[in-house]
């Protein structure tokens, strides 16, 4: 499973999409998003939602290999 990754965290990665962390059983956003900072020293200051199955998540949600999973950076518009 990859996690996509958008705009400006792409680049700053230098990839559009991460493998799935390997930190052991991950069901949360929450524990998704720590696993994925851990790996990923450049998303440590970064500011990013998860999308999981193209719906915003909240940090309770569930979240498995099998779902969509997105990194959406703050957007803005004019």
């Amino acid at each position: 499973m990859t996690i996509h990754v958008f705009a400006g965290l792409a680049e700053d990665l230098g990839a559009r999409t991460l493998p799935w962390p390997d930190e052991g059983e991950i069901q949360s956003v929450e524990a998704l998003e720590r696993a994925l900072r851990k790996c990923h020293p450049e998303l440590t200051k970064a500011a990013f939602r998860i999308a999981v199955n193209k719906r915003y998540a909240s940090w309770a949600d569930e979240v498995s290999r099998l779902d969509e999973v997105a990194l959406i950076p703050p957007v803005s518009g004019g």
